[in-house]
């Protein structure tokens, strides 16, 4: 086999999402969304996302970044899913900014719908009361900014030991805006398992 021919096989994206064997939920929204071929970085990372590997991706803002952490997460939260604790979420997805944030609490809600799902974001902006009240009643994907998330873990609000996935989007970024310090506390509150 030549050096190129094996290249091209790698880089080459799936066919289709079907091959991932995602709930036939989320397959539903994929299809009402209009997305048909996983993008390079969807092929890459969903199945050890899905697997529950470490992985660290990268690749150019609308290269499809969120779908390839947010579906397979959603997905193994289906899988087997039983009620969340009050105030102790099961997937934690930290960004930089607000507007990130929020925007991947809607990519979630949309790829979420029909199953039994609930998530919310927590950021500046926002009211206490109610992410309090959703997070007493339990949710299973809190996305939110590292300073907020802080002063919920604070008033114990957010308590991470039965969190096991934790994602970081724009790791890089949150870095450079000086939020190490929030990350390392965020980290050292997980479950050992995550």
């Amino acid at each position: 086999m030549t050096e190129e021919l094996a290249e091209e096989q790698v880089s080459a994206p799936a066919l289709t999402f079907e091959k991932f064997g995602f709930d036939k939920a989320i397959m539903k929204s994929i299809k009402n969304e209009g997305y048909e071929t996983p993008t390079p970085i969807q092929d890459m990372a969903i199945l050890p996302v899905m697997g529950g590997f470490d992985l660290m991706g990268i690749a150019q803002t609308g290269s499809g970044k969120t779908a390839a952490f947010c579906l397979p997460t959603i997905n193994k939260l289906i899988y087997n899913h039983v009620k969340p604790n009050p105030y102790k979420p099961k997937a934690l997805i930290i960004a930089p900014t607000r507007e990130l944030v929020m925007q991947i609490g809607k990519f979630i809600d949309q790829f979420s719908r029909g199953t039994p799902i609930k998530s919310l974001v927590v950021a500046g902006g926002q009211p206490y009361q109610p992410q309090i009240r959703k997070l007493k009643y339990g949710i299973d994907i809190l996305i939110s900014t590292p300073g907020r998330l802080i002063d919920h873990m604070g008033s114990g609000n957010v308590k991470l030991e039965e969190c096991d996935t934790f994602i970081l989007d724009e790791a890089d970024r949150m870095l450079d805006m000086g939020f190490i310090d929030e990350v390392k506390e965020i980290q050292s509150n997980l479950n050992t398992g995550h």
